[in-house]
């Protein structure tokens, strides 16, 4: 026999890494989904003139024809037929409809390995991919085929997944030796007591110079770190599974649900059951 095909007939074939092609294993994280996409949506906007937006959750944006834009912190990003733009969550901006075009959406969340850098929107510009799942995102309204969520599901990820393959490397988070350990106790140790003084004493350091390093590579307070992370995964919690608020609220380490509540409907102008609602 053959010495290949004594190799191959050997194999074991329940382990899904052959060595033969590029383990993706570390791109995915813990196993969850990429992305949670809350709402895509689809319209010929009249009057798409909004002040002072700032959503909890990210948008993307593209318009078919050109006209509009989106600006945020003084510069304006134009919404030609041949880019996307990613707006993070917390990035404030204004929409500016001086046209009446039509405009494709979508709202999601990110896991953790798709967080980005920048604090401003970002312009992706698209390809022949790219442009034929939007299309046929679009088709799905134009033909009022809506009703088919499944299909409207998986090609708002695929858009997702796309639009993030263009960026480069440099466009996502890269933190520091020294703030890894600590972000990787944050994710495993959600219920526990994660306060700036309990996180600064685990790790040999001052609370000053852990917000000084939290400030520096994540843009926010450890404590809003932590705060927006156990959000996002009750988001994701509230969508996904069936677990009940209390046990959702107590995993995450709100001290009870009536807190993790008032902290949910702060961030997000509504409260958990009407967000799980929502996703149903």
């Amino acid at each position: 026999m053959p010495q290949e095909l004594s190799r191959q007939l050997s194999r074991d074939y329940r382990d899904p890494h052959t060595r033969l092609g590029i383990d993706l294993t570390p791109e995915s994280g813990s196993g969850a989904s990429s992305f949670l996409v809350q709402e895509c949506g689809f319209r010929h906007y009249e009057n798409w003139n909004h002040r002072g937006i700032r959503s909890p959750y990210w948008r993307l944006h593209h318009n078919f024809e050109a006209g509009n834009s989106v600006r945020s912190q003084g510069s304006e990003y134009a919404l030609n037929p041949d880019v996307v733009v990613l707006i993070p969550g917390g990035v404030p901006l204004d929409t500016l409809g001086r046209k009446t075009v039509p405009h494709l959406w979508i709202h999601y969340l990110p896991s953790k390995e798709f967080l980005l850098a920048m604090r401003t929107p970002v312009v992706v510009p698209t390809d022949t991919a790219t442009q034929a799942a939007l299309t046929q995102l679009r088709n799905l309204f134009d033909e009022g085929l809506i009703e088919n969520s499944q299909r409207m599901h998986h090609l708002s990820k695929a858009v997702l997944h796309l639009v993030f393959a263009r960026l480069d490397s440099e466009a996502f988070l890269a933190f520091p030796d020294r703030l890894l350990p600590i972000l990787e106790h944050i994710d495993r140790h959600l219920g526990e007591d994660l306060s700036t003084p309990r996180l600064a004493k685990l790790n040999g350091m001052t609370r000053h110079r852990l917000t000084q390093l939290f400030q520096k590579h994540t843009g926010l307070s450890p404590s809003r770190y932590v705060a927006d992370l156990r959000v996002r995964l009750a988001m994701q919690r509230l969508a996904a599974t069936d677990e009940s608020i209390e046990q959702i609220a107590e995993a995450l380490g709100f001290p009870n649900r009536y807190y993790f509540s008032r902290v949910f409907q702060k961030q997000l102008g509504c409260g958990p059951a009407t967000f799980r609602r929502g996703q149903r």
